[in-house]
């Protein structure tokens, strides 16, 4: 009995390390594609304020729901809350250059 509880415990133990492997490795690709996101916006919109972290923050959590979706999923299953919350991080890029563009149509 001591050599099963031995090895359940080395396989519990192999399976958190690679969880844990997986999960640092999903956060750095997050953190990479959002600081590439706020770089790449900053130079090609660099007149719009705000417009570089709204694109970074919809970028890196996007990129996290596309690497890691199980992460996302419900209890049943499904991704309707994750793709609900991509929609809804998307818009705020699109709010500010509306009212960008707004603001200096009327200014």
């Amino acid at each position: 009995m001591k050599s099963l509880d031995t090895r359940t415990l080395e396989q519990g133990i192999a399976i958190s390390q690679a969880f844990n492997k997986k999960q640092l490795l999903n956060t750095v690709t997050m953190f990479g594609t959002a600081a590439l996101a706020l770089l790449a916006a900053n130079v090609i919109a660099s007149g719009i304020d705000g417009f570089g972290l709204a694109m970074a923050a919809a970028t890196g959590f996007t990129v996290g729901v596309w690497w890691a979706p199980d992460v996302y999923r419900t209890r049943s299953g499904s991704l309707a809350l994750a793709m609900a919350l991509i929609a809804g991080v998307w818009t705020a890029p699109a709010v500010v250059v509306l009212i960008s563009l707004f603001g200096k149509i009327g200014g």
